[in-house]
């Protein structure tokens, strides 16, 4: 049904968006999997599903300036462990509620590791299916400068 429908596509990643941050571990399973074809559907708007869904980089930036000249990622960052980019949805914008998938992993690792070990293998299991996948996961930026990629930190977490 979303094969070269924007209007649908749109609708239905707003959904998952919605979906990912309000349903328990258990239940993320079924979304994971539903998530999982949602992305895969080879058409003109795959690179739109995997920047609704998954996030877009943005370099995290001050709340508030405290002198007039603006202040971006680097000058941000004190410890290598800091956050320097986040990742939003363009639909969803930075709200604190609808995280998109890339972001909601990051703040639950540690916490929820049950669903981190999902979305990991997901992730994984996607790149492996779509060499477009893979080439987005593994083009974005790490959230930390500890990393040089988002996907670096998939082996630490896993080991640990």
């Amino acid at each position: 049904m979303c094969r070269d429908n924007l209007k649908l596509t749109k609708k239905l990643a707003k959904i998952f968006i919605k979906a990912i941050n309000s349903s328990s571990t258990e239940k993320m399973a079924i979304y994971l999997k539903a998530l999982k074809n949602f992305l895969l559907i080879d058409d003109q708007y795959q690179q739109h599903r995997l920047e609704w869904v998954l996030g877009v980089p943005q370099l995290k930036t001050a709340n508030a300036y405290k002198s007039i000249k603006f202040q971006y990622g680097v000058e941000l960052v004190e410890r290598i462990g800091d956050t320097a980019y986040n990742f939003v949805s363009p639909l969803t914008g930075n709200t604190t509620t609808n995280y998109c998938l890339l972001e909601k992993v990051i703040q639950q690792r540690g916490r929820l590791d049950d669903f981190c070990i999902k979305v990991v293998k997901e992730l994984m299991s996607l790149s492996i299916k779509s060499p477009v996948i893979a080439k987005y996961i593994y083009n974005l930026p790490p959230n930390c400068y500890q990393y040089s990629r988002y996907c670096d930190w998939f082996k630490e977490y896993i080991d640990n």
